[in-house]
């Protein structure tokens, strides 16, 4: 502090022409006794000489000065002259400081700033004295270059103070600077005690090394730090799957997808649905089912899941499952031609398992809907005569036979017309 000795001290009594000087207060008992304890402090700061206890005395004279007294360019000579004899007394220049400012002169404060500055060790107050004098840089004297040097050795300082963060967050994200924004982040992300804020910090963080900076390795890290510690971020399990694809990841994919059916809830079966296909795609039949039954769970009668379910089981051998899926995808079938097929595949399924009584069932079911289908009849036909149901077996002739009949009456009646 060797030339803040002489450095300070004359520019400061430079400005004190600068600051305004009140109309004299009305006299009173409050301000006849601040000017006779500044009397007092005075002729005891004399008596003390150059030692720095004075200095106390200077600092209490300077705010008699500001109140009750009202004179701030006294105040600022008793701040002056206590700094000459404690340069790092930081309560005297913080008092000097807030002085300069309520009366708008800006250069003063900056350097008061720098003194403070040369007398703190501390480095989370020095970041935010590096931050201050950066805002009043850049909003009140307009020197935006210096300005910006002061912020980025306040962010150097790697602060701890979230308020401190959150407000360089704010300024790095209005002017643009990408990089320091990612450094504030990952700064937030260690110094937030939330699980899901520090996933948070670190995703926004993530997303900015991969569209901005054009980072994916970078991106990849932190996406995946986050996920350790969230997985319920729709934002943070797209980007991990982003990473999965790119990287060919296929675990690091399926992990994701199975959070993302789990935030999902009743709105899951698409997501099972592909972590279905991914199972299967690596060879993994049983994983594959398995989240195939649970995209069911959440939609029972999903034609897209079910004919999944109805593929693997017929492909398994597993003719009691396919029976009962094929069953549950035909009652919630609209489509007739789809209606009629399933029908036939699931009659023939009843068949090969020697359930003829289900099996007519469903052809029953075809008739019921499509009068006269051909196919359905002969099936009937052929499992009525099988169990000599002969009363079964005329009445399927009868059905067949009536549409027939019905068209050669009608042509009958029409040639005889002409």
């Amino acid at each position: 502090m060797s030339d803040e000795r002489g450095a300070f001290p004359r520019t400061l009594s430079t400005a004190i022409p600068a600051i305004p000087v009140p109309e004299t207060s009305p006299a009173g008992t409050t301000e006849d006794e601040a000017r006779a304890r500044v009397s007092t402090l005075e002729r005891e700061a004399r008596a003390l000489g150059n030692e720095a206890a004075a200095a106390l005395l200077f600092h209490e004279i300077g705010l008699l000065w500001e109140s009750p007294l009202r004179h701030p360019r006294n105040a600022a000579v008793a701040y002056q002259q206590a700094f000459k004899l404690a340069p790092r007394f930081l309560a005297n220049i913080r008092a000097a400081r807030r002085l300069f400012a309520e009366v708008g002169n800006w250069q003063m404060v900056v350097t008061l700033l720098d003194a403070e500055l040369s007398a703190t060790e501390a480095q989370r107050a020095r970041a935010a004295l590096l931050f201050e004098k950066g805002q009043i840089l850049e909003q009140r004297l307009s020197r935006e270059a210096e300005a910006q040097a002061a912020i980025a050795a306040c962010l150097e300082l790697q602060p701890e103070d979230v308020t401190l963060l959150v407000q360089l967050e704010q300024h790095y994200g209005e002017c643009g600077n990408f990089e320091a924004l990612v450094s504030v982040y990952r700064q937030l992300a260690a110094n937030v005690q939330e699980p899901a804020a520090r996933a948070g910090y670190l995703t926004s963080a993530g997303l900015l090394l991969e569209d901005r900076l054009r980072n994916p390795k970078g991106a990849a890290e932190l996406f995946r730090e986050a996920f350790t510690l969230d997985r319920r971020d729709p934002q943070l399990l797209s980007a991990i799957k982003r990473v999965a694809h790119r990287e060919e990841t296929v675990d690091e994919e399926l992990s994701a997808l199975a959070a993302e059916a789990e935030l999902q809830g009743s709105a899951a079966a698409p997501t099972f649905l592909q972590i279905s296909r991914t199972y299967e795609r690596l060879g993994r039949p049983e994983d594959a089912l398995a989240a195939l039954l649970a995209a069911r769970r959440v939609r029972p009668n999903d034609p897209l899941i079910l004919s999944e379910l109805a593929r693997i089981y017929e492909a398994e051998g597993r003719f009691d499952e396919l029976a009962d899926v094929l069953l549950a995808w035909v009652q919630g079938n609209v489509d007739e031609t789809e209606f009629v097929s399933l029908n036939l595949r699931l009659a023939a399924l009843y068949e090969q398992q020697q359930r003829d009584v289900d099996a007519v069932g469903r052809y029953h079911a075809i008739l019921a809907r499509v009068t006269g289908h051909g196919g359905a009849l002969a099936a009937l036909g052929k499992l009525h005569h099988r169990a000599q149901n002969w009363q079964g077996l005329l009445d399927t002739y009868e059905a067949g036979r009536g549409p027939r009949a019905r068209r050669r009456g009608c042509g009958g009646r029409g040639r005889g017309r002409r």
